[in-house]
C-alpha cells in the first residue's frame, strides 16, 4: 500500500498520514514541521501525564512560538479530541517560518486568515495562505465546574 509506505518513511502510522493527506497537508511538509505520530507512552512523556491515565497515543504537534507546548489530536477520543499540558492556557497555532515566511507577517497588504485549529492552518499556509489556527469553543473546556462558573449569560449565548 502506497500510503503505508509513504506513511512509514516520514514516521507517520498509515491513520495519521490519512488524516493528514485528507487535510491536504503533505506528510513531508507536516514531518519538516515536527508533526509524528506518538504512542500512548510517547504521549504521557511529553504531557507531563501517567500513560494509564491516556486513552491511546496520537498524532503531535509542537507550537513553534512555545517550544515545549504540545497538542496531541488522541486516537481514541473519549476524554477529549486533542490533549495539550494540564493547567496551561489555551495558545493559538502560528505556523513556523519554513511554511510561513516572516516577511509576509510584515506586509499590510497581505490578509491573515484565522481558522479552528492548527490542521486547518497548516492546511492552508500549504496553499500558500497566510494563517493562524485558533483554538476550537471547547478548548479547556473540559472542567465542568469552570465552565459552568464562566459560562455566558444573557445576549452572549443567543449569540454563540
Amino acid at each position: 500500500m502506497i500510503l503505508s509506505d509513504n506513511a512509514e518513511s516520514f514516521g507517520f502510522r498509515p491513520e495519521h498520514a490519512k488524516y493528514l493527506l485528507d487535510r491536504s497537508i503533505p506528510l513531508a511538509l507536516a514531518h519538516s514541521i515536527g508533526a509524528r505520530s506518538m504512542t500512548r507512552q510517547e504521549v504521557a512523556l511529553i504531557l507531563n501525564r501517567q500513560a494509564d491515565s491516556l486513552p491511546s497515543g496520537g498524532l503531535s504537534l509542537e507550537y513553534p512560538q512555545s517550544p515545549g507546548f504540545w497538542r496531541v489530536r488522541m486516537d481514541n477520543a473519549e476524554r477529549g479530541k486533542f490533549l495539550t499540558r494540564q493547567g496551561l492556557p489555551v495558545l493559538p497555532y502560528v505556523p513556523p517560518p519554513s511554511i510561513s515566511p516572516s516577511a509576509a507577517w510584515m506586509d499590510p497588504a497581505v490578509e491573515v486568515t484565522l481558522v479552528e485549529g492548527p490542521w486547518k492552518a497548516i492546511a492552508l499556509c500549504a496553499a500558500g495562505f497566510l494563517t493562524i489556527g485558533l483554538a476550537g469553543c471547547n478548548a479547556g473546556g473540559h472542567d465542568a465546574e469552570k465552565k459552568k462558573r464562566n459560562r455566558p449569560t444573557g445576549d452572549v449565548c443567543r449569540v454563540s
